[in-house]
């Protein structure tokens, strides 16, 4: 693999997702601790796609109403896209999957060794109804640009170690806000970086996932969407970074294509 495709994450099947994870030799899994219940984390998504006429896994994403679902900008290539709600274990039967009507794609996104507004919204149709299972995380307020020096969350169905298979079931860790990558070129305020500590990372398939903070008010918050990997190293590389889409520089753009109802819509 190169190093502009370890970078620059891709979507599709074939070239996989997300170049961030735990490399074959270390002790840690990739993603952390298996999570059991589905009402923990209630607006987790599996994104799919058809391939030879059956679903297989791609990226992960969020619900963020009864209609939407953010993901990933570069998960948003194929046209059969389909998405899986509800559940911690890694579902592949069509009767499970909901039709994705619409992809809306940031219109700032761009690729090129570090994406930038690595986002999309994928519109279910139709909307489904809110449950102990299935409900939709928060959003930031407002788009002010915020600093995280708290522990963060993210969940994903990503592999477990670089060369390894998808997750069967959910798995989460705590990551740390990082700030040496705006030395090398991300913007502040378009990316959020985390270290990769005890080998805790994301990695393929994981693209989209949320990247979630603790607020003492409002409980749990999307504030970040996984994109890449900092640089030209494997899965989970101790004291390397992961990259995310900053929630903030796309909460308008967000609640400007769901509608002021957000999340009720």
């Amino acid at each position: 693999m190169t190093g502009k495709s370890r970078r620059t994450v891709t979507a599709v099947l074939t070239a996989l997702t997300l170049v961030i994870g735990l490399s074959a030799t270390a002790r840690g899994i990739v993603n952390g601790h298996r999570v059991t219940s589905p009402a923990k984390y209630p607006w987790m998504a599996q994104i799919q796609i058809l391939r030879d006429g059956r679903p297989q896994s791609l990226c992960t994403g969020t619900l963020v109403s009864r209609s939407w679902v953010l993901t990933a900008g570069h998960c948003a290539d194929s046209p059969d896209i389909m998405v899986v709600l509800g559940t911690t274990v890694l579902r592949t039967g069509t009767d499970a999957s909901l039709r994705v009507a619409r992809v809306i794609r940031h219109p700032r996104y761009a690729t090129g060794g570090r994406l930038r507004y690595d986002a999309a919204l994928l519109r279910l149709d139709p909307p489904v109804s809110f449950s102990r299972t299935v409900a939709p995380l928060a959003l930031p307020p407002s788009a002010r640009l915020t600093s995280y020096p708290g522990p963060l969350v993210v969940a994903g169905w990503g592999h477990t170690r670089e060369d390894g298979p998808a997750s069967r079931s959910l798995r989460e860790t705590d990551l740390t806000e990082s700030g040496r990558c705006f030395r090398q070129g991300f913007r502040h305020e378009v990316h959020l970086c985390t270290l990769i500590r005890n080998h805790r990372a994301t990695c393929y398939g994981d693209s989209g996932a949320p990247l979630m903070h603790r607020d003492r008010r409002r409980g749990l918050v999307l504030v970040g969407v996984a994109s890449g990997m900092v640089g030209d190293h494997p899965c989970g590389a101790e004291g390397e970074e992961n990259y995310f889409a900053r929630v903030s520089a796309l909460v308008d753009w967000i609640r400007h294509q769901t509608g002021p109802r957000t999340p009720g819509r």
